[in-house]
């Protein structure tokens, strides 16, 4: 047991972006050749009332999952942008502008890379379809588009919950193992939170949220390694300090 836990952990930040790469591969031709999507999305509709499991133009459930948490989200990333620029003029900053820049590059290109992606895949939202009252079929992402469609899809990966995904950075702003997994599980737990409440409302299937959890741990490992010339070291050895980079995991 020891030595397979050992093994797991040497495991370079290069060897978990090619697994994760490999599961993203996994869970694309899964959802290609299965019906889960669908047979999701139907157990949140109500084809009777038309209507989804949740309002999108609720107030509150909008306020707390949807725009609350992207000022939240848009708050932080400005006050980490205020402490990079403060880290050019005040010394106790200036050694953490490095992990600064890393977060902030985290919280921003994450859902900027995956809304970029939302603009070439084409893929219609659960609302859009005429199988839940909407007007366009039912495609697949690797599917041709019906001729005579009109407009684009601009609904996968999912948007939204990268901005909680993105969070995931936390995992290497610690060296210790238990706050690691606090801050690892804090961007999944609130890129879930973001994701469900739009598949709840219609607005994504379930395999646009395992995507976007996905590609946003990719980014984040691949942003780590550029930042910190980290791409050979262990994972569990991959923490951002103010100093040096790396250090010591416990």
């Amino acid at each position: 047991m020891d030595n397979a836990r050992g093994k797991h952990e040497s495991f370079s930040v290069a060897a978990w972006f090619w697994i994760t790469a490999g599961l993203l591969v996994a869970t694309l031709l899964f959802f290609e050749f299965t019906n889960l999507d669908l047979q999701l999305q139907r157990l949140l509709y109500d084809p009777h009332t038309r209507t989804w499991l949740v309002d999108g133009n609720a107030p509150l459930p909008r306020l707390f999952f949807y725009s609350g948490v992207k000022w939240v989200l848009a708050i932080g990333g400005a006050v980490l942008f205020f402490l990079l620029l403060a880290g050019f003029r005040v010394a106790r900053l200036r050694p953490w502008r490095r992990v600064f820049f890393f977060m902030i590059l985290c919280m921003g290109m994450v859902p900027l890379l995956v809304a970029g992606a939302k603009n070439v895949t084409n893929v219609f939202c659960p609302s859009d379809l005429a199988l839940f009252n909407g007007n366009k079929p039912y495609v697949r992402l690797f599917e041709p588009m019906p001729a005579g469609i009109d407009g684009c899809g601009c609904c996968f990966p999912a948007g939204h919950a990268s901005g909680g995904f993105a969070l995931m950075a936390l995992y290497f702003l610690s060296a210790r193992r238990r706050r690691r997994a606090l801050g690892l599980a804090a961007g999944i737990g609130l890129g879930w939170i973001m994701g469900i409440y739009q598949m709840a409302k219609g607005a994504h299937f379930l395999s646009h949220t395992i995507v976007t959890m996905e590609l946003a741990w990719m980014l984040i490992l691949l942003f780590y390694a550029l930042l910190y010339r980290g791409w050979r070291t262990p994972l569990a050895r991959a923490v951002c300090t103010p100093a040096d980079g790396v250090t010591e995991g416990r």
